[in-house]
C-alpha cells in the first residue's frame, strides 16, 4: 500500500453560520469509488471536522485524505486502485453539498496469489513472475520448456499454474505451495 499519512487529496470548504445564534457544524467528507474491482459502499466517511461559529462568522475547513481514504482491504492487505473517485462534502451522507471528481494515478497492486491463481496472475506479480519462470525451467522437460515460448504463454495465460505444473510432469501442490511461501517471504 502507498505510504500512509501522505495526502492524496486535500478538501477545503468555507463554512458560514447564517443563523442568529452561535452554532456548530460537522463537515463530513465521503469518498466513492464506482470503478473498484470489488463492491464498495456508496458513501464512505473518510474525514470530518467539527467547527463552532458565532452568528455571521465563517471559517475555512481543510481535510487531508491520505492513501487509506481510497483503500480497501483484500487478502493481500490494504489496496488502492487507480481511477476516478468522487469526493463528497456535506453535513451527512444524506445532505451532500459539494462534489468533485479526482483521478488517482497509482500503480495497480500486484495480484493476490494462491493455489488457484492463473499463469497470468503469476506473471503479473513482481516476485511471482521470476519464481514461476525459474520453477518451470527447473522441471526440465521438453513440455515445460515449450511453455516458456511467447506463443504458448499467450494461449495458456488463463490456466491455473497448478494445472500447468502437473502437465509439465511436476508435483503441482508441492511446487505451487513452495512458490507461494517464497512470494510471502519476499513481500
Amino acid at each position: 500500500m502507498p505510504e500512509p499519512g501522505v495526502a492524496y487529496a486535500t478538501v477545503e470548504v468555507t463554512v458560514r453560520n447564517t443563523g442568529s445564534r452561535t452554532g456548530s457544524e460537522v463537515v463530513q467528507v465521503y469518498v466513492r469509488d464506482a470503478q473498484a474491482s470489488i463492491d464498495r459502499p456508496e458513501h464512505e466517511l473518510k474525514g470530518f471536522q467539527k467547527v463552532r461559529l458565532a452568528p455571521g462568522e465563517s471559517t475555512r475547513v481543510r481535510i487531508d485524505l491520505d492513501a487509506r481514504a481510497f483503500a480497501f482491504w483484500t487478502a493481500a492487505g490494504w489496496t488502492v486502485e487507480p481511477g476516478e473517485f468522487t469526493i463528497e462534502v456535506g453535513a451527512s451522507s444524506r445532505d451532500i453539498r459539494e462534489t468533485a471528481t479526482i483521478s488517482l494515478d497509482v500503480p495497480l497492486p500486484p495480484p493476490h496469489l494462491d493455489q488457484h491463481s492463473s499463469l497470468s496472475d503469476w506473471l503479473a506479480h513482481p516476485v511471482g513472475s521470476t519464481l514461476v519462470h525459474t520453477a518451470l525451467a527447473q522441471l526440465g522437460s521438453a513440455e515445460s520448456q515449450a511453455f516458456m515460448s511467447d506463443d504458448v504463454v499467450q494461449m495458456v495465460l488463463p490456466t491455473r499454474l497448478t494445472t500447468l505444473v502437473s502437465f509439465a510432469g511436476g508435483d503441482a501442490d508441492t511446487t505451487v505451495s513452495s512458490l507461494l511461501a517464497e512470494v510471502n517471504d519476499a513481500g
